[in-house]
């Protein structure tokens, strides 16, 4: 085989200088905050890190040189989506815990490793004749080889999708949320980015390598804007969530008093039941408890990270539960106890439910029987 020389140039630099930094950024969501959430992010930041490594080993002829370096990241590729759908749903419900059923997405990934396996432990020579036939630019590439590239592209935007409707079904705290949403529409592009430039270049278009390094500044751009959204923005959604801005500087409430209203509002809700009526307000409540409004909305913001209406339907929640846990209730459909506790529509209840335990009220019936 003739001498290799490594295609680097300042593309390549910068590329390997964002993997690197992706790999630093998912060590230090790793360990940030012993968050179960931040360690999901942490092992997708990785293994987009390890795809751009891998993607730069062909365009830069660095895997010519160290032919063991094959395919590293390709069937951990099939975690990426998985992973990416439990990040959402348990940063949507942070009372969610990891369930039987969970497994199953797990599954394809699983599946691919298992079968990838075998090849880590073939010589170099037979890495070396793969890696060879893969970047060969003049032989002929059947469609169906571009098709099975991309399945993990299509599993992942079937995840997207999956997001998409967790995410609009979700809670109203709408900050974090927002995040998502725009994260979860830059991954969509991401996915229509990567098949479009796949596409261009099976029909030659344009250079291969041209396209590729399109292809990697975009997965670059995500894996540090995915960082960007539980690194940073995290103290602010926790700012704005507990009051701490602008909006209540100038409040005359001290932390005593903050702690006695909210000690007041909790049992006030706990011993009359308040929430049972449906057309329930603020100003109800701020007129039974003599405290403005305004320092309810401040109390349940700053002291208990919520907002009005999902304390309120939380309480109503563990109203239907607590009634449903009675056999003797179990003959009344489910939406006449959902009006009983205080809902007034079949969307709100549904959604509080999934909200606060993580699955529909049909879901938590069945778990009773």
């Amino acid at each position: 085989m003739t001498e290799v020389e490594l295609n680097i140039n300042w593309i390549a630099i910068l590329l390997v200088a964002a993997g690197l930094h992706g790999i630093y950024l998912a060590i230090l969501l790793f360990f940030r905050q012993n968050s179960f959430t931040n360690r999901l992010v942490a092992v997708i930041v990785a293994l987009m890190s390890l795809r751009v490594f891998d993607f730069l080993g062909y365009l830069t002829g660095y895997n010519l040189l160290h032919p063991h370096m094959y395919n590293i990241s390709g069937p951990f590729k099939y975690f990426i989506g998985p992973l990416y759908f439990f990040f959402v749903l348990f940063s949507i419900n942070r009372k969610r815990g990891f369930r039987i059923i969970d497994i199953l997405h797990l599954i394809i990934p699983v599946y691919f490793l298992i079968n990838q396996v075998p090849v880590y432990f073939e010589g170099a020579e037979y890495k070396l004749t793969r890696i060879l036939y893969i970047i060969d630019p003049v032989r002929e590439r059947p469609i169906t080889e571009l098709l099975y590239g991309q399945m993990y592209i299509a599993q992942i935007f079937a995840y997207v999708v999956m997001v998409h409707f967790e995410i609009k079904e979700a809670t109203t705290d709408k900050f974090p949320l927002l995040r998502l949403k725009q994260f979860n529409h830059a991954f969509a592009v991401f996915i229509g980015l990567d098949f479009g430039i796949k596409l261009v270049a099976y029909t030659g278009a344009l250079p291969g390598g041209a396209t590729e390094y399109l292809l990697l500044f975009t997965m670059a751009l995500l894996i540090h804007w995915l960082g960007y959204i539980v690194i940073h923005p995290a103290e602010l959604a926790q700012t704005r969530a507990n009051g701490n801005g602008d909006k209540y500087k100038t409040s005359p409430l001290t932390a005593e008093l903050l702690s006695e209203y909210k000690t007041r509002i909790t049992n006030y809700f706990d011993s009359v039941q308040p929430y049972l009526d449906c057309n329930l307000k603020i100003n109800d409540i701020a007129t039974s408890l003599e405290i403005p409004a305004h320092h309810l909305s401040q109390v349940m913001s700053q002291e208990m990270q919520t907002s009005f209406n999902d304390f309120v339907n939380n309480y109503r929640v563990k109203e239907v539960k607590r009634k449903l846990q009675n056999p003797k209730n179990r003959h009344y459909k489910l939406l006449s106890i959902a009006y009983d506790s205080g809902f007034n529509n079949k969307t709100s209840f549904n959604r509080a439910f999934k909200r606060t335990t993580g699955i529909t009220p049909s879901e938590y019936l069945k778990s009773l029987q």
